[in-house]
C-alpha cells in the first residue's frame, strides 16, 4: 500500500472519527438545551398559573368583604334571621335569595349564599349548586364559626371545582351570619392559563381518592393518560407539592411523548391538582428548531474537514508520495528525474534538496562511467 493511499485512508479515518464526535456532540447539547427549553417553558406556566390564582383569590376576597359588609344587606340578613321562629314567622328565603342573585350577578359570582351563625344554609343561589346543601360541616364553615375571621378555601362539589369564601356578616362587633361566595375553577380558568403559557392545561380533580378530570385543554382521548400519570404519582403527590421548584415528568399521550409538571391548584393538593404539558407539536417545532441548526452546523463542520483534508492531501500528502516514489526510482538507478518543486515551502524545500541530491548522483554516475570508458 503506497503511503498516498495510507495517508488518503487516515484522513478520512480522522474525519469520520471527528464527524462522529461533532455529531454526537450536537445530539448531546441539542438535548440538553430541548430539556431546558421545556423546564423554562413548564415553569413559566407554574409561574403564570400562581399569579392567576392569586388575582382570582384576591378578587374573590375584595368582593366577598364588600357584599359581606353592605349594612343595608347586613340589616335585612339579621332582621329576617331574628324574626323566625316568633309569633310563627319564617324567613323569607325567597327575598334574600333575589337579593343574594342581585349581588351575584353584579360581581360575576358563580356562588352566593347565606349562612346562619351556626354554619347552616339560609338561601343559596348560582348554576354551580342544587337545592339548599349543608355546609355547616366542612372545614371552611367551622374554621369561620370558631375563629371569625374571613376565610378561602378549594371545594369539590358534584364534580366540579369551586374556589370559596366564607365571611362573617357584622352588626358591630356581632356576628349575624355569615357570607357564601366563589366562583367556579372550569375550563375557562384552564383556557385563561393554556393561553397565556401556550401549555396544554389539565385540572384533576383528587378528593376522596378518586381521580377525575375537571377540565381540560387537551383532546377528550388524551384525559386518559392524564389520569394514568396522576395515578403513578398518588404516592408522591405530597412531596411533589412541597417541592420549590417541580418535577419534570413524562407524559406519554396518544400523539406522541411530552414533558409534564403536576402542582397543587390553590395550594390544596388534597383536592384538585393542576397538570401543565408541552403540546406534542410545539414540542417537535422546539426540537427541530434546536436540532436543525445544530447538525447543519455539524455538516458545515465535516464538509470543512473534507476540505481540508483534500487541501493536505494534495499540498503535503501527493508531494510526499511523489518523493517517495522518486526514492524507490532512485534505488533502482534511475537518475533522470526532477522532483516537483510545488507545494507548500517545506514540501519545496525538500523537492529542491532532492533534485540538489539528484543533479549530483548524475554527476558521479557520469564520472564513473567516464573513468570506466577511459580504463
Amino acid at each position: 500500500m503506497g503511503i498516498q493511499l495510507r495517508s488518503a485512508l487516515s484522513i478520512i479515518a480522522l474525519i469520520a472519527l471527528l464527524a462522529a464526535i461533532g455529531i454526537a456532540t450536537a445530539v448531546s447539547q441539542s438535548r440538553v438545551i430541548e430539556s431546558r427549553v421545556d423546564g423554562h417553558t413548564l415553569e413559566t406556566g407554574h409561574s403564570i398559573q400562581l399569579q392567576v390564582e392569586r388575582a382570582m383569590r384576591r378578587e374573590l376576597e375584595l368582593t366577598s368583604s364588600v357584599v359581606a359588609g353592605s349594612p343595608s344587606f347586613v340589616g335585612y340578613i339579621a332582621q329576617s334571621l331574628s324574626g323566625a321562629g316568633t309569633a310563627g314567622q319564617q324567613i323569607d328565603t325567597a327575598s334574600i335569595r333575589d337579593l343574594l342573585d342581585e349581588r351575584r350577578v353584579e360581581f360575576g359570582l358563580d356562588l352566593a349564599g347565606v349562612l346562619n351563625v351556626d354554619g347552616r344554609t339560609v338561601a343559596v343561589t348560582g348554576d354551580v349548586v342544587r337545592g339548599q346543601p349543608d355546609f355547616s360541616s366542612t372545614p371552611l364553615v367551622q374554621s369561620v364559626r370558631d375563629n371569625g375571621a374571613a376565610s378561602i378555601d378549594l371545594w369539590t362539589y358534584d364534580n366540579r371545582l369551586l374556589l370559596v369564601s366564607v365571611t362573617p356578616m357584622l352588626r358591630g362587633a356581632t356576628v349575624e351570619a355569615m357570607l357564601l361566595s366563589g366562583y367556579e375553577i372550569s375550563a375557562e380558568f384552564a383556557a385563561r392559563i393554556a393561553r397565556t403559557a401556550q401549555t396544554g392545561i389539565t385540572l384533576v380533580g383528587v378528593a376522596a381518592n378518586a381521580t377525575a378530570i375537571i377540565a381540560s385543554t387537551l383532546p377528550g382521548n388524551e384525559h386518559p393518560r392524564v389520569v394514568a400519570l396522576i395515578d403513578s404519582q398518588s404516592a408522591r403527590l405530597g412531596e411533589i407539592a412541597a417541592q420549590t421548584a417541580l418535577p419534570r415528568l413524562d407524559l406519554a399521550l396518544d400523539s406522541g411523548s411530552t414533558r409534564a409538571t403536576v402542582a397543587p391548584l390553590f395550594g390544596a393538593p388534597q383536592t384538585a391538582l393542576l397538570v401543565s404539558s408541552i403540546s406534542v407539536e410545539q414540542r417537535l417545532a422546539i426540537d427541530d428548531g434546536i436540532r436543525q441548526p445544530m447538525l447543519i452546523g455539524a455538516a458545515v463542520g465535516v464538509v470543512l474537514l473534507l476540505l481540508f483534508g483534500l487541501i493536505l492531501q494534495r499540498r503535503v500528502m501527493k508531494p510526499l508520495a511523489d518523493l517517495s516514489d522518486l526514492s524507490d526510482r532512485i534505488l533502482r538507478g534511475d537518475f533522470q528525474l526532477f522532483a516537483k518543486t510545488a507545494g507548500s515551502a517545506a514540501t519545496a524545500r525538500i523537492g529542491a534538496a532532492f533534485n540538489h541530491v539528484l543533479g549530483e548522483l548524475r554527476g558521479y554516475k557520469e564520472a564513473i562511467e567516464q573513468r570506466r570508458d577511459r580504463g
